[in-house]
This record gives structure tokens, C-alpha cells and sequence, in this order.
């Protein structure tokens, strides 16, 4: 059965939907700029109204102006925090996507792992999941085992024991630490940094994103560097696509072994 849980391209379409929320307050000014244009060369070109003050020159100029000195940024900066919140979340959503990926396939190739695994279910819920049992296993397994996938740790731990892939700690693990760690911080105190989120990223070295990171300091994301974790989040949901086809391939070399040795 082909799988049609893509992670990646889902994650790459929810990136591009936050790139499109910071800078929302830029399209809106570039339409605004766009028509006032349009309309102004009219008035010059086809009516043949010079005064500025009637033409739309001096608005025009006015909103070039605020573009071109990105001046309403600092009204917007809110937003980027906001992001941060999005990504984490549209990372996590690509994780447990990649979980229920690589279940499928542990199912698909009778990988003992996976199907030695004990799971407390009532008939009932089997009932309802019908045929589709094998595809909604890697959510059966998330839940019956309370597994998390928002923290890094838990998540290596998770495709370790279940696939046994192993996913080293590296600068891009560490950035991404970062962003969940002030996902929290964003979300719960309101971006202010407390000795709890310095714990939790003391280990996180080295790391690009915020390396001096302060208790009391107040969180500030700009748009590059939403746009650079947003960058490490693909290619670590990209890296761990890679490592899920590299396990199917073992899976199914080891199988093809067995019969070979079954059937000599």
C-alpha cells in the first residue's frame, strides 16, 4: 500500500504559510501602492490632472515612503513572536506525521517491534477503526503510550525504540530546542524568560538562534530568524524522512534474508 502521508511537503506548505503571515503588512501596503499607482497614471496620462494634491501623488509618495522604511514594522513585530508559536506547532504536526509514516511501514514489513507492542484497546475503538487499522496504528500507538513529540528528547526516544532510528543532537537539534523552548516561554509567560526555559536550553549548544539567552530577558523574534529555524525544522523533518526510507529498505532486506534462508 502506498503511503500518502507526506511530512515534508506538508510541513514546507504551513512554512510558507508563516512567511506569508509576517509579511502581511507588506502585501497589504503593496496593493494599496499597486492601485493609488494605477489610479494616479490615469489621472496624469488620461485626464491630464498635474496638481498633486488631487492626482494621488503625494499619498502614493507618503505610502512608498512607510514601505520602503518598512515603518509600520515595529507596530507588527507581535506577529513574529506569534510565528514562532506556529512553527512549533506545524513542527510537531510534521514529527507525529513521520511517526504515523514509519508505522505503516513497520506494520506493512511485520517489523517485530512494532507488532510485539502491547496496546490496552476496547473492541469497540477497533469497531470503529474498521479496515483502516493499519494506517491509524501510529496514532494508536501515540496515544495508548503517551508519547510527545514536543520536546526533542522524547522524539529520538520515541523513533528509537519503535524503528530503532537513531537521530544524533546537533546544531540543528539544538536551534529547534530553542524555538520550543521559547514557544513555551511565548506562550505561557508572555515571552519572559524564566529560569525554567533557561534549563531547558542550557544543553542546546552549540546553536545559531539567541546563543546568550538571559533570565528576565524579554523574547523579540525578528522575520530571519523565524525564517531560520522555519529552515532547520525542514531540514530536520527532511533528514528524518531520509532515515525512514532508509529503515523500509533494511526492514525489507532483512525479510527478503529470511525467505531467502527459508526457502535454500
Amino acid at each position: 500500500m502506498k503511503s500518502k502521508i507526506k511530512p515534508l511537503d506538508s510541513f514546507k506548505r504551513n512554512l510558507e504559510s508563516v512567511q506569508k503571515l509576517m509579511n502581511f503588512d507588506r502585501d497589504v501596503q503593496d496593493m494599496a501602492i499597486n492601485y493609488i499607482e494605477k489610479l494616479h497614471n490615469s489621472l496624469v496620462n488620461v485626464q491630464n490632472i498635474t496638481n498633486e494634491q488631487i492626482n494621488g501623488k503625494r499619498t502614493l509618495d507618503l505610502l512608498k515612503g512607510i514601505r520602503e522604511n518598512d515603518s509600520l514594522r515595529p507596530r507588527y513585530k507581535i506577529i513574529f513572536n506569534q510565528a514562532i508559536v506556529l512553527l512549533v506547532s506545524y513542527f510537531g504536526s510534521a514529527i507525529t506525521d513521520c511517526f504515523r509514516l514509519a508505522t505503516q511501514i513497520a506494520v506493512e514489513s511485520c517489523d517485530k517491534r512494532v507488532l510485539d507492542e502491547e496496546l490496552n484497546l476496547e473492541i469497540k475503538e477497533l469497531i470503529d477503526r474498521g479496515d483502516q487499522i493499519g494506517d491509524v496504528l501510529g496514532d494508536l500507538l501515540i496515544q495508548k503510550k503517551d508519547i510527545s513529540f514536543q520536546d526533542m528528547k522524547s522524539t529520538h526516544r520515541a523513533f528509537k525504540k519503535y524503528f530503532g532510528i537513531e537521530i544524533n543532537k546537533d546544531a540543528i537539534v539544538n536551534n529547534i530546542i530553542l524555538g520550543q523552548a521559547c514557544r513555551h516561554c511565548i506562550v505561557h509567560e508572555g515571552g519572559r524568560v524564566n529560569r525554567r526555559i533557561i534549563k531547558q536550553i542550557e544543553n542546546a549548544k552549540p546553536r545559531s538562534l539567541k546563543p546568550s539567552v538571559r533570565e528576565n530577558d524579554q523574547l523579540n523574534f525578528s522575520t530571519e530568524e523565524v525564517e531560520e529555524l522555519g529552515g532547520y525544522m525542514k531540514d530536520y523533518v527532511s533528514n528524518l524522512e531520509a532515515r525512514i526510507s532508509e529503515y523500509k529498505n533494511s526492514i525489507n532486506q532483512v525479510n527478503e534474508n529470511n525467505a531467502s534462508t527459508i526457502r535454500g
